[in-house]
């Protein structure tokens, strides 16, 4: 999934500043962004859960996030799982691992916005 994030810079911004300004902004982000990637994946799992195929229940329960270096992966890890999301010839996928990453994304993209904002804020203080 990509997110796309558009900055509007007026034209009498000093550019020399601008950068200098920015510099810290990747520490910021990497300092602030993990527990809000966390939370909002824990939204994830959770509504790829409540909307699962459920016969015996493994499929639910093998839903889970994991963090990594980059980010947190959403991660269903039964075998099977790739059948039940995109279905096969005999079974109609149910989407649960796309609707939830969907479903979520707004929320990703607004809280990667306000971390950017709080950083230039937090520079004006």
């Amino acid at each position: 999934m990509n997110i796309e994030i558009t900055i509007n810079i007026r034209e009498d911004v000093d550019l020399e500043i601008l950068e200098e300004k920015t510099s810290g902004l990747a520490e910021y982000l990497d300092k602030n962004l993990p527990g809000v990637f966390l939370n909002i994946a824990q939204s994830m799992v959770s509504d790829a859960q409540a909307n699962a195929p459920v016969k015996t229940g493994l499929l639910r329960s093998s839903i889970h996030a994991e963090v990594t270096v980059v980010g947190v992966d959403i991660v269903c890890d039964v075998p099977y799982a790739s059948f039940q999301e995109y279905g096969t010839g005999s079974i109609m996928g149910s989407y649960f691992m796309r609707d939830a990453i969907e479903s979520n994304y707004d929320a990703l993209r607004e809280a990667i916005e306000r971390a950017i904002h709080d950083y230039f804020r937090e520079l004006e203080e």
